[in-house]
């Protein structure tokens, strides 16, 4: 409940700025790639995205401090290890102004996971993978400010349970909750940005969260999530600008747990071992077409956390890639 109340504190906070010299035209007009939601469009005009992302995962935490395969092995009873997980998502997104005011966004992301677990009788590596669409979302955006000073954005949006929470090895054995691809459950979305620039250097912050509504047909539900997002970008020329972004992850425990998932033979299968927080640092390009290309943007952002504390053993989280295109039609 907590993390509620930091979260509308954030919210008031940002409706309470003051900013000034706003224009949507710069590369850096939009938000770093890796941040969506944060702008609305003109009444009519459609604006179609597609981001391919990346993390990869190796090694296990436990709190603040690494812990090796060895040492898991050596003080637990678990009898399987995660020791690298790669996931991919690509992204499929549109934006439909009703209004100069409000703004109608989806997101279809399609998921592709991979993991290597040691297990600790066999000595050996054996791999998984689980591919499919993820949680569809739908959202609403309202423009609270839309200046030549200043935007911001109120946004609600709906997680529809589209994924699959069923996703099992070849031999049978339900896979654990971070290889799955959606949650199963029903989540509301409500967030906020704010963004201005001032001369060639921009500014914005988001604050949002993901809220489950219920239990999942396995009898779980995930850990609610909170986000915020806190960016400078600085525009070099007409076409390009470049971006430093702070990115703040908390989730909540899980309630309940999936009785197809053995919680004592590895830590990702053990709902007790689920949450924490990250904080993560990330740099971005963003690049405005011209000539033939013109209104087409791309970008990318690269990042890696700077600090990770988890209630573990978890895996640890390390590079993430985003490349993205958009572009807008009148």
């Amino acid at each position: 409940m907590k993390h509620l109340y930091i979260f509308i504190y954030l919210i008031l906070v940002c409706l309470g700025l003051n900013a000034r010299a706003v224009d949507l035209s710069r590369p850096d007009g939009h938000a770093p790639i890796g941040v969506m939601g944060d702008h609305t469009h003109k009444e009519g005009e459609l604006m179609l995205s597609l981001r391919v992302m990346s993390m990869e995962m190796e090694g296990l935490i436990e709190g603040t401090d690494d812990i090796s395969t060895d040492e898991l092995f050596a003080s637990t009873t678990y009898m399987m290890a995660p020791s690298k997980m790669t996931m991919w998502m690509t992204m499929l997104g549109g934006m439909y102004a009703l209004t100069d005011q409000i703004t109608i966004m989806a997101m279809i992301p399609y998921l592709s996971n991979t993991m290597d677990m040691k297990r600790k009788m066999q000595g050996d590596t054996i791999g998984m993978d689980s591919v499919g669409i993820g949680d569809v979302s739908v959202s609403a955006l309202y423009s609270l400010s839309h200046t030549s000073e200043q935007t911001i954005v109120a946004s609600l949006g709906l997680g529809l349970p589209t994924g699959s929470t069923k996703e099992e090895m070849s031999n049978g054995m339900r896979m654990a909750y971070p290889m799955q691809l959606g949650s199963g459950s029903t989540s509301l979305k409500p967030g906020i940005v704010f963004n201005y620039f001032m001369g060639t250097t921009s500014f914005g912050a988001q604050a949002n969260m993901t809220y489950f509504l219920g239990k999942n047909s396995e009898d779980y539900q995930l850990g609610n999530k909170y986000l915020l997002n806190l960016w400078s970008a600085y525009q070099w020329s007409e076409t390009l600008s470049s971006s430093l972004r702070l990115s703040h992850q908390i989730k909540d425990p899980l309630d309940g747990a999936d009785s197809n998932m053995n919680a004592m033979m590895s830590p990702i299968l053990d709902a007790r071992l689920q949450h924490g927080h990250w904080t993560t640092l990330l740099l971005g390009l963003n690049f405005i077409g011209q000539g033939v290309i013109e209104g087409h943007r791309l970008a990318v952002e690269v990042g890696s956390p700077i600090a990770q504390d988890l209630k573990g053993p978890q895996m640890k989280k390390g590079l993430e890639f985003t490349f993205g295109w958009q572009k807008g039609f009148h």
